[in-house]
């Protein structure tokens, strides 16, 4: 399923791309997105830099636990250095490409509206959900490319999801596994039924009751956001961050010894850290303290399940 939804994106994206330059305006598009009407100047502003550093941590899931999730599904003796490279390249490589394909797209509604580009353009949710979707509309077959194009998103939403979810999982399965492999099922579709009822407070008027604003929004441009915005804004921050000083307060407060011996202790990684498996310990980890000798413990793996069978 997964090789499906990670790779199907790639196809539509040529599809489109392949359908977007044969139109008339294409050029005129493409010459907007990177050309002689691109506007360079806004490289020296601090906002687009910004912009591009929040849009790399978003598309990389930097610190949201996913690659560490995913990767440790990995051989032990896995090069996660060439990984690590191979990914960034593709991500910044596939932001590129699919700019190709909707500039081009974009460039003919502009043509055909006989306006710039620029007055076709928007950014954000608006481009990807209102320009780009307009532009498919004036195409010929246009149910066919707005299926392909909606269905792609679909497909990356199932990604980001596959993704979460996992994080969750492999936690638990670390913490718990005699648990997780008991109730593996159970526990993923108990978990992604939860946070299917969290989400639609998200897109209903829940949100509102929550927020307990029903009819004031913040705003760009010279106007200041509220009050209450910045004041959510600011909880949302602290509930993301509160729970590591509050976890260090935690475990200084059970160790044993002075303040002083407590701090270096929590400091220092558990007895028992290090590989799981005794033949990835080496001298480096030979004097760890073992978890545990049960090899139901181990996660299942294809590979593992045919080692063992050699």
């Amino acid at each position: 399923v997964v090789y499906f939804t990670a790779i199907f994106p790639y196809v539509v994206l040529v599809i489109l791309l392949i359908r977007g330059v044969t139109l008339e305006g294409a050029g005129e598009g493409i010459s907007y997105y990177i050309g002689q009407q691109s506007d360079f100047s806004k490289l020296m502003e601090g906002q687009v830099w910004k912009d591009a550093a929040t849009q790399i941590f978003f598309s990389l899931s930097v610190a949201w636990g996913g690659l560490v999730a995913l990767s440790s599904y990995n051989k032990f003796h896995n090069n996660c250095y060439t990984d690590a490279i191979f990914v960034c390249v593709v991500n910044c490589m596939t932001s590129v490409f699919a700019g190709f394909a909707i500039f081009s797209i974009l460039g003919h509604m502009a043509f055909q509206a006989g306006k710039k580009v620029s007055e076709v353009v928007d950014s954000g949710f608006a481009l990807a959900f209102v320009a780009y979707p307009e532009a498919l509309s004036q195409l010929p077959v246009a149910p066919l490319w707005s299926f392909l194009f909606f269905f792609m998103l679909l497909l990356l939403g199932l990604d980001s999801q596959f993704a979460t979810i996992e994080t969750i999982t492999t936690t638990i399965q670390d913490s718990y596994p005699k648990l997780m492999k008991r109730m593996r099922i159970p526990l993923t579709l108990g978990l992604c039924l939860f946070l299917f009822l969290v989400g639609l407070v998200c897109v209903t008027q829940a949100i509102l009751v929550w927020s307990l604003v029903t009819f004031t929004t913040p705003s760009d441009g010279q106007e200041h956001y509220p009050v209450w915005g910045n004041a959510v804004g600011w909880c949302l921050i602290s509930f993301c961050l509160i729970w590591i000083p509050l976890m260090a307060i935690y475990k200084i407060a059970t160790a044993k010894g002075t303040l002083w011996q407590r701090f270096v202790t929590c400091c220092k990684p558990e007895s028992t850290w290090g590989p799981y498996l005794e033949r990835h310990r080496g001298e480096r980890y030979s004097h760890m303290t073992d978890p545990s000798k049960e090899k139901d413990l181990e996660i299942p793996t294809v590979d593992g399940h045919i080692r063992r069978l050699d």
